[in-house]
């Protein structure tokens, strides 16, 4: 469990430390980031194939696919683009030590490129990923983890003013998918962007709509999913704990600081505040993505679709600190102080303390071939 702290305490001293050699501030949370995911690629890279409860079964699987052949995907649930992935691995002899060490590596490649790119405070997205819920999954859902990345990649190419680009993004959404089925859900993505460069005002009756939605289409959603894509457990009651209260916060803080910053009123448009000439595109994407997100956890709470709403999360992480820095100096040092000790709790309460994932009892892969 250790461990786990020292790579906190790690990721919360990296700007201060960082900030005796870097003086430009974009630069540094440039920095920040490379080194802040750096430090959680070692960690996830060097644990032993015991650090994860579903990752003995992918370990197992590995080895398995050497000794299939090419033409047979069917001896196992995963999907078939992943299963081409590790064939192609293990049949060229690499271990499943080295297997995970580049999935780890494209994986934080990803979120590298995406915080550094749109966060204004990569200290607090990079420790988001650790404190909530995408570390965790990291260590032990290699095929959701890595489909993410992809997501992540495409993502980059939608927000390009490009067709090209965008055709490429849909692309890698469909090989996402084909690696992991709950990908699929990231398609909302590029409807979600093409609204926000047309309209940037958010509006009562779209927030509104969007949650009723959610509850009304919910049934039709789980009977699709389990007719045409792949039966998946669900249960009927919809189930909304403390996940759902804090993505609900997120929306409220996110909302009234758009709201209050643009003068955009709920109910129709006031204009533009003085201190911004016009709507900067990830804000507007912020704000929709954070109502975007409480829907999905409408939508899918009940089953074990609902880490496909990690989807929509993932982006929320480096635009959310966007939001923070729109307050004053003294405004956004509680802000943060706050949002941290709440993160470190929730990762100790739901993590460690739980072991879920049997993470806490991380071990070296050097320790486990001893």
């Amino acid at each position: 469990m250790v461990i786990y702290f020292i790579l906190i305490g790690y990721v919360l001293i990296l700007p201060f430390v960082l900030r005796f050699f870097i003086k430009d501030d974009r630069k540094l949370q440039q920095f920040v980031a490379l080194f802040g995911m750096l430090g959680i690629f070692l960690v996830l890279g060097l644990k032993a194939p015991t650090v994860g409860v579903d990752i003995s079964g992918y370990y197992d699987q590995y080895y398995l696919a050497k000794e299939v052949s090419w033409s047979n995907f069917d001896y196992v649930y995963f999907e078939k683009g992943y299963v081409f992935l590790e064939k192609v691995f293990s049949k060229s002899g690499i271990s499943f030590q080295g297997f995970t060490i580049f999935l780890y590596g494209v994986e934080c490649t990803a979120w590298y490129l995406l915080i550094s790119r749109f966060s204004s405070d990569a200290m607090l997205s990079v420790l988001s990923f650790i404190c909530y819920q995408f570390f965790v999954l990291s260590a032990s859902g290699l095929r959701q983890a890595l489909a993410m990345a992809v997501c992540i990649f495409a993502y980059l190419f939608f927000i390009r003013d490009s067709r090209f680009a965008k055709v490429i993004g849909l692309l890698l959404i469909g090989t996402a998918v084909l690696i992991h089925s709950s990908a699929i859900f990231f398609f909302i993505i590029p409807i979600i962007v093409w609204i926000s460069t047309r309209f940037a005002a958010i509006r009562l009756p779209e927030i509104i709509l969007c949650v009723v939605i959610a509850f009304v289409i919910r049934q039709t959603v789980w009977i699709f999913v389990n007719n045409l894509i792949k039966e998946v457990d669900v249960n009927s009651s919809i189930a909304l704990g403390g996940s759902f209260l804090f993505q609900v916060g997120i929306m409220v803080f996110s909302v009234f600081t758009y709201d209050t910053y643009y003068h955009f009123g709920l109910l129709r448009n006031h204009g533009l505040n003085t201190a911004a000439d016009t709507v900067e595109l990830q804000d507007t994407l912020e704000v929709r993505l954070s109502v975007i997100a409480v829907a999905a956890l409408i939508l899918l709470s009940g089953g074990k679709m609902l880490r496909a709403a990690m989807y929509i999360n993932m982006l929320l992480i480096p635009l959310l600190p966007n939001m923070i820095q729109k307050y004053r100096r003294d405004q956004r040092l509680v802000i943060k102080v706050i949002l941290i000790l709440f993160l470190v709790i929730l990762f100790y309460k739901d993590t460690l303390a739980v072991n879920q994932l049997a993470i806490s009892h991380y071990q070296f892969f050097w320790q486990v071939l001893a």
